[in-house]
């Protein structure tokens, strides 16, 4: 089998641990509602968690072409970092209003490559 198998098999070494680590977070999620039902808290925060989520689409997006483009300008990776999330966050807008249009031309775009022998046609 050889010493690439054996490279392949070391990352479950660390089963025990990963499983703990991930048992012990899902139950903090769990039990964080039941902890803050009653507090302001969570009402305090959502406001500004939800105007950062509505920026993950973009910055998903634009965050590597961005950051080329501001390395080619300027070498200072802070103003980098500064330009770019400045630049996502005034094209967040865009992005989310153009969701439904991608969508749309993305299910069009499926539906055309699906042939007569696709999959999803009974013939």
């Amino acid at each position: 089998l050889g010493k690439s198998w054996i490279d392949r098999l070391s990352w479950s070494r660390f089963f025990v641990h990963d499983w703990i680590l991930g048992s012990i977070l899902a139950v903090t999620l769990m039990s964080f509602r039941a902890v803050v039902r009653d507090s302001v808290f969570p009402k305090l925060i959502a406001s500004p968690i939800r105007l950062v989520a509505s920026c993950t689409f973009a910055m998903y997006l634009l965050h590597y072409p961005l950051l080329v483009l501001t390395a080619t300008i300027t070498s200072n990776v802070y103003l980098n970092l500064l330009v770019t999330f400045s630049i996502i966050v005034a094209l967040t807008p865009w992005t989310e209003g153009a969701k439904p249009h991608w969508r749309q031309w993305v299910g069009r775009w499926m539906a055309a490559c699906r042939g007569p022998f696709s999959a999803g046609n009974p013939e």
